[in-house]
Formats: C-alpha cells, sequence, structure tokens
C-alpha cells in the first residue's frame, strides 16, 4: 500500500476511477488513525503478544483509543480496485472538511457511468394493466 499526500492521492484516485469506469470497482474505506503518520501500527492486541492473567490484564498494553487520544485526531483513506492497485493518505483534523470538499468533487466527477436501478413498481403496474385486459 501506498502512502500519499493529499493532493497525491485525490489524483492516484482519479486515474483509479478512470481506469475502472467501463468495467471494474473501486472501494474506498475511512477510518480513525490513531497509529504514527508512516502507517498503520496496532498497539496490544496483536497475534504474538503475551497472554496476561489477572489484575495486570488490564496494565498490560495500551488501546487503540488511548493513543490516539495522546496526539491530534487523524483519519486514514485508503482506496483499491480489489486487485493491485492500492492507496492511501492519512488526513490530519484539522484538514478533513477541506479533504472531504475535494474528495467530494472528485466522486461527483467519475460517478457518472451508474447504472439506474429498474423501478419495481412501474413494472408490476404493466404486468397488472396486461393481465386485467
Amino acid at each position: 500500500m501506498v502512502l500519499l499526500e493529499q493532493d497525491g492521492f485525490l489524483v492516484e484516485l482519479s486515474k483509479l476511477y478512470a481506469k475502472s469506469k467501463m468495467s471494474g470497482s473501486v472501494f474506498l474505506t475511512i477510518k480513525r488513525h490513531s497509529g504514527p503518520t508512516g502507517g498503520a501500527a496496532k498497539v496490544g492486541g496483536g497475534k504474538f503478544d503475551k497472554k496476561v492473567e489477572g489484575k495486570d490484564k488490564k496494565k498490560a498494553g495500551t488501546s487503540q483509543q488511548q493513543v490516539g487520544d495522546e496526539g491530534e485526531h487523524r483519519c486514514i483513506v485508503r482506496a483499491t480496485d480489489g486487485k493491485k492497485a492500492k492507496i492511501s493518505c492519512v488526513v490530519a483534523h484539522k484538514d478533513v472538511v477541506r479533504f472531504q470538499m475535494a474528495l467530494s468533487n472528485v466522486l461527483k466527477v467519475h460517478l457518472d457511468a451508474l447504472k439506474k436501478k429498474e423501478k419495481k413498481a412501474a413494472a408490476k403496474r404493466k404486468t397488472k394493466a396486461s393481465a386485467s385486459l
């Protein structure tokens, strides 16, 4: 996964949407990020953590929420086409509104190839009308 700056992420996301316009999907996820800016890191609760018994269990590890509360809150935004292309970026709390506005503009531009749903009610009326004649 490639960690990009916000502007670079939006450019690569546009390219990803353009590449998958005719066939394919783009998956976009936004999560709270409590690790270092270099990547998502888990603190405690990992596969190889030691098991702790009794009262020491609470003192053993720091939860992800506690680590996030020490500094500024951030979000990690990830996009993938489900195959090889995977991109991500970390957005600081103060930049979230600006980033969401820019992301919504990218989505408005590239979500024009969606198929419209067929209306079931109209289809039922046609079948009832033809059955009554």
